[in-house]
């Protein structure tokens, strides 16, 4: 007997199995199973599944977010919140200076604020004001 391999789990409580045993199983889409696992884990909030097989889930990528565990697909950063870095599980609002963009592949990340404009952040919206600065700031 060899230890589980990586990205399989072996059943019946069991943490070791040659490779072609009926008690190896694949690990199944939105798990992971480290060497010697007995079930597979569900990968947690911030990461995602997307093969079969696999030892470790990948960070959820930028622009997208995965809040739930055993997530098979990342999820679209909702319009005007950011998920600007890998492995975002709770989407966030921009910072003041900043907004969340919508466009492109630049979406769902944070961008300065255009020059001789102001962003502050607002329920319902992307931060970004269309208004120009007052002659008393400096924007």
């Amino acid at each position: 007997m060899v230890p589980c391999p990586a990205g399989r789990f072996c059943s019946g409580g069991a943490a070791s199995a040659a490779d072609s045993d009926p008690a190896v199983h694949d690990c199944p889409l939105g798990s992971y199973c480290p060497a010697g696992s007995a079930v597979a884990l569900l990968c947690p909030p911030g990461t995602v599944g997307t093969a079969v097989n696999l030892a470790v889930c990948a960070a959820c990528p930028t622009g997208k977010y995965c809040p739930d565990l055993g997530m098979t697909v990342a999820s679209d950063c909702p319009a005007n919140l950011a998920c600007s870095a890998p492995g975002t599980y709770a989407p966030e609002v921009c910072p003041p200076g900043q907004y969340a963009s919508a466009e492109g592949e630049t979406a769902g990340t944070c961008l300065a604020c255009p020059a001789g404009k102001f962003c502050w952040p607002e329920p319902g919206s992307d931060g970004r004001s269309t208004e120009s600065c007052d002659a008393r700031y400096v924007c």
